[in-house]
């Protein structure tokens, strides 16, 4: 356990080149006289890979910054992000500069909201429930893995999918409670967004919270999502696309697969190609790329959905059932 930044003398710190976190790191090297063992990653790897690589064992430190450090340990419970190495840094809003009212405006939002509930909310959503937990063992009843069992059954055979991974989906996104509704307002047992719900055929938002309806728009949805990725041919590989894309909506993966193709990847491969270039979503020099369309991504959220639900699945697929 490192307490205070001498100790860094002799340990090994891992960074992106020429980033803050690198800078800032030289800047400290100076201060304390020397022996801090800077090493650089390579330049697709990103922040939040270097994170996971901490969090895993594979290297012993990385520099990153407190919002960020919060947010990882709710998917890295074990992570320890006590040492800090600055000040605390003012951060600012940036606008054009002949955005005077758009400025203004953004200004009396941020301070009217700190008090209010919604703040909270999204607080807590990034920085205080572990996303660690949604992905815990649950025990399965006799009488099958949920109540809604038949449900996925019906309309995961009415698209093509294993009803198993239905469920897994459903976990992930409600724990199988159909009146849960999200931070961001996604609602309902599958977790779709009032929007999405009526443009697929719901008569209202209070009808989300109907388990049939939720799960049979959830699969109609799923369905739809599948069908824009054609050249994947491989089921596996749709499988996880499809989820991605349930969970960032499609967007981004587009963009992921545009950056893994210009890359050198492959953008029909999830696993080590897009899914690498979705994490690279988060960095600017990305998701500002000309291939780019859609913008910044929080990567780490979406490839921690698919494989937490592909576990789930796994998982499933090892019980008896009725």
């Amino acid at each position: 356990m490192v307490h205070d930044v001498l100790d860094l003398r002799g340990r090994e710190v891992m960074v992106r080149q020429g980033s803050k976190f690198d800078h800032r790191l030289q800047h400290l090297e100076d201060e304390v006289g020397g022996g801090i063992n800077i090493v650089y990653a390579a330049d697709t790897v990103t922040s939040e890979d270097l994170i996971g690589m901490v969090a895993t064992h594979k290297i012993q430190m990385t520099v990153t910054t407190a919002d960020i450090a919060k947010f990882a340990q709710a998917l890295f419970p074990k992570l320890d992000y006590s040492l800090k190495i600055s000040f605390p840094q003012r951060a600012a809003w940036a606008v054009n500069k002949n955005s005077e009212e758009l400025l203004e405006y953004i200004n009396n939002w941020a301070e009217d909201k700190k008090n209010h509930q919604e703040f909270a909310k999204l607080y807590r959503r990034y920085f205080e429930q572990s996303i660690a937990e949604a992905n815990k063992i649950e025990l399965m009843n006799s009488n099958g893995i949920s109540q809604y069992d038949h449900l996925f059954k019906i309309y995961g055979g009415q698209i093509g999918w294993d009803w198993r991974l239905l469920a897994a989906i459903a976990y992930k996104e409600s724990k199988f409670d159909p009146m849960t509704v999200s931070w961001a307002g996604a609602c309902g047992l599958m977790q779709l967004m009032p929007k999405t719900a009526i443009s697929l055929g719901a008569d209202s938002v209070q009808q989300m919270f109907d388990p049939e309806v939720s799960v049979r728009l959830g699969a109609k949805y799923l369905k739809k999502l599948e069908k824009l990725f054609p050249t994947v041919t491989d089921p596996d590989e749709k499988v996880k696309f499809t989820l991605a894309a349930y969970n960032s909506g499609p967007a981004h993966i587009f963009d992921a697969r545009a950056l893994a193709r210009k890359f050198g990847k492959d953008p029909d491969v999830w696993f080590g190609n897009v899914e690498h270039y979705i994490l690279l979503k988060s960095e600017p020099e990305f998701y500002t790329d000309s291939v780019c369309k859609y913008g910044y991504c929080r990567g780490i959220e979406v490839v921690t959905y698919v494989k937490q639900v592909i576990g789930k699945w796994e998982q499933y697929k090892t019980w008896k059932t009725k």
